[in-house]
């Protein structure tokens, strides 16, 4: 079987690849796979290595890595590929404009793997944090992916943190051993401001001055300001009809709706003002940003 791996999700590729490799070994023996970097292949050495029998392995499983990344080998690879048995083609990148691709969507088993988002994000989490013994609940692992807005790869790392711990992993636990993603921070920080809790403010800016460039985490705040507002204005409409009026994503606008139905008329007008206000000083003031992004959020807050 040829089978080519392509897209944008490297650590789906990375662990398929992987599987296949190891099933191969398991199959067919330690020697029967051979694996090549596709960066390092020539053109002459295509008829060996797609064709040639080795003796001591008659099966076997031929794996080459990057395989596009030189144009004359991509290009060739229809030719030899015709009488080949078990090949693994490693194409992140792959060009599907190319005869190569399109001969390779007829004739082999082509795997375009984009990255995992939503539900499935969120069911591979969980199935990777039961492998690590930990049993995570779902309303967990969602709030973990929208804590951290990591990839697969980041994530199987906090999963170890998580494990390594040995505690129950709960949304605390997640604040307390993981790092947040900004976008994030400014929801909770809002979030905080705006119910009041200013001990809480006071701990999150904390960790945002550690991390962040405050002229970039305005922007992330402000952004969350124009969402509550947005969200707020449009009443108990449902979710997905405020996102497609306003553009804003639907995750967003579930997010946010619980925090917007709260603000009354006047709470939306001065957290417009406070978000200008804010703004003009950071632009013209030259005062500490991060005191000017203080001052407004105990505003929003008191």
């Amino acid at each position: 079987m040829i089978q080519l791996l392509t897209g944008e999700n490297s650590y789906e590729i990375r662990a398929r690849r992987n599987r296949v490799m190891a099933e191969f070994r398991e199959a067919h023996g330690e020697t029967a796979v051979k694996a090549v970097d596709g960066t390092t292949v020539t053109k002459d050495d295509l008829p060996q290595l797609l064709q040639g029998i080795d003796l001591f392995s008659p099966e076997q499983l031929v794996v080459i890595d990057d395989v596009n990344a030189q144009k004359e080998v991509w290009e060739a690879l229809e030719t030899y590929l015709v009488n080949a048995s078990d090949v693994l083609l490693i194409a992140p990148t792959a060009d599907k404009r190319t005869r190569t691709y399109k001969w390779l969507q007829k004739n082999a088993e082509v795997s375009d793997l984009k990255p995992f988002q939503g539900l499935p994000l969120e069911q591979w989490l969980r199935t990777q944090a039961r492998d690590k013994g930990i049993d995570m609940e779902a309303n967990v692992a969602r709030y973990m992916i929208e804590y951290t807005a990591g990839d697969q790869w980041s994530l199987v790392h906090d999963v170890e943190k998580l494990a390594l711990s040995g505690k129950t992993v709960t949304a605390e636990l997640i604040r307390e051993l993981l790092i947040p993603n900004p976008t994030s921070s400014a929801f909770d920080l809002l979030d905080a401001a705006l119910n009041k809790k200013s001990d809480q403010v006071a701990k999150l800016l904390d960790g945002v001055r550690a991390q962040e460039d405050p002229y970039r985490f305005f922007g992330l705040l402000s952004n969350q300001i124009f969402a509550v507002l947005i969200v707020a204005a449009a009443g108990n409409r449902q979710h997905d009809t405020i996102a497609k009026e306003s553009a804003l994503h639907p995750f967003v606008v579930k997010k946010t709706q619980p925090l917007a139905r709260k603000l009354s008329a006047h709470d939306r007008k001065r957290l417009a003002e406070v978000a200008a206000i804010t703004d003009m000083q950071l632009k013209s003031s030259g005062q500490d940003p991060w005191v000017l992004i203080t001052a407004a959020l105990k505003t929003i807050s008191a």
